[in-house]
């Protein structure tokens, strides 16, 4: 069963109103040709994360991306919902369960996360 190395961001927005509706860019640059990577949000909540296999427990998933892309996920869902209630939350990045060529697949990216609200005046 392929092993999961995940880079952990802790996201802590709970001073933001769990009704928030949050939106991801992620940008994944490759140092390895033919790599492809996941991402998946766990609340910060005592939940476990996954060592192996695909993650169970994640409140969103992005799987099997290609490198040197631009993923988009727009309103993805509710704070609320991504955090359990918390306002934490962890985004997990991992590289390829299957490498080509059995490479090791490193990269460098950059991660965008929107918090919006709408509300009457």
């Amino acid at each position: 069963m392929p092993i999961q190395n995940y880079s952990l961001y802790p996201i802590d927005a709970s001073l933001i109103v769990l009704t928030a509706i949050i939106s991801l860019n992620v940008s994944i640059y490759p140092s390895n040709i033919d790599c492809s990577w996941s991402l998946d949000i766990f609340p910060m909540d005592g939940r476990s994360i996954p060592l192996t296999g695909r993650p169970t427990n994640s409140v969103f998933g992005l799987y099997d991306q290609n490198q040197n892309l631009t993923a988009e996920v727009l309103n993805i869902s509710t704070l609320n919902y991504l955090s359990n209630g918390t306002g934490k939350f962890l985004i997990a990045i991992t590289g390829a369960w299957y490498g080509y060529g059995d490479i090791l697949c490193l990269a460098n990216g950059i991660i965008n996360i929107c918090f919006y609200n709408s509300f009457q005046i």
